[in-house]
């Protein structure tokens, strides 16, 4: 009976799957317009670069990001390594050839906000969770005049 009940043991160590856990998350922005796009980002911390409390991410016409990795090391980590901008913004913008601009806020429309993990396409790439943003011509359309 030992016998038996260490082989399942196994069998169930060995079916339950890490690999999620294992993948790196990689946030990276598709410009599928004809415009120039600054994707700006405000809130606690969400600069990895420089402890700022804003990230702009400059994403030419018909390109995408080579994108960032979310995750930080030691004391200076703060925040969900899966969530868009480690889950720290408190709101986004997208600007289109610094003309119009679009807002959003967390937790609203979440299908199509780019705060939001579920409006984001994901791939697995080697070890990688890509996670893909597009921006397209329905964002422009919906982005106000700056004046």
């Amino acid at each position: 009976m030992k016998k038996m009940s260490c082989l399942i043991f196994i069998i169930v160590m060995l079916s339950c799957s890490n690999d999620d856990k294992e993948l790196r998350n990689l946030f990276r922005y598709n410009n599928d317009t004809s415009h120039t796009v600054q994707l700006v980002v405000y809130g606690k911390s969400v600069s990895l670069i420089d402890n700022t409390d804003n990230d702009t991410t400059k994403i030419s016409p018909n390109s995408i990001t080579g994108g960032s990795y979310s995750f930080c090391v030691g004391e200076y980590c703060e925040g969900s390594n899966t969530e868009p901008f480690r889950g720290l913004a408190d709101s986004a913008k997208i600007l289109f050839d610094d003309k119009r601009q679009l807002m959003f806020y967390p937790n609203v429309n979440c299908n199509t906000n780019v705060l939001c993990r579920k409006a984001y396409k994901q791939t697995v790439e080697y070890n990688d969770l890509m996670l893909t943003y597009t921006i397209d011509n329905s964002h422009f359309e919906q982005a106000v005049e700056i004046k």
